[in-house]
């Protein structure tokens, strides 16, 4: 047998071509199908992504809900009787931009306790908390508010000074 008719061996320039023409296609095949792979992989994590967030959001207000009745025992327990509590309190400026979100408000008249439900609690939880207070203060004053805001934290108020 000659060598020009085992199998596997190239004959001709024409079958040389035919061949590198082949394997082009079969490489452009297989780039467009990786493409269109890494294209879907990056969609579905992206939709993994957006999920976990929700996922996260949806254990916040689960906590919150969770322990609203415990937080409101315990401040009854320690002598406080709150006429209004509101989960998710949204507060509005006149011109109605939100100025502050806030899990739990309590309020007794004289007396709006703010509370934050971490499921962990950071220092910068607790800053961000204080300066929501603060910024609810300026505002309560702007509009001649005597009402004490505090949040729970041992030295606790935000009084008008």
């Amino acid at each position: 047998m000659a060598d020009s008719a085992r199998p596997g061996r190239i004959s001709s320039a024409e079958e040389l071509w035919a061949l590198m023409a082949e394997n082009e296609r079969q490489r452009k095949e297989s780039e467009a199908y990786l493409k269109a792979l890494f294209e879907e992989t990056r969609q579905q994590m992206k939709e993994t992504d957006r999920k976990i967030s929700n996922l996260g959001s949806r254990l916040g207000e689960l906590m919150e809900r969770l322990t609203a009745p415990g937080i409101l025992k315990k401040f009854t327990d320690l002598g406080y009787r709150f006429e209004r509590v509101a989960p998710h309190y949204q507060l509005y400026s006149g011109s109605g931009e939100l100025m502050s979100e806030i899990d739990l408000w309590l309020e007794d008249g004289d007396l709006a306790l703010a509370v934050e439900v971490k499921t962990k609690l950071t220092t910068g939880d607790v800053d961000d908390h204080r300066r929501r207070m603060e910024k609810l203060r300026r505002y309560a004053d702007g509009k001649g508010g005597r009402r004490r805001l505090t949040g729970p934290w041992p030295e606790g108020s935000f009084r008008r000074k």
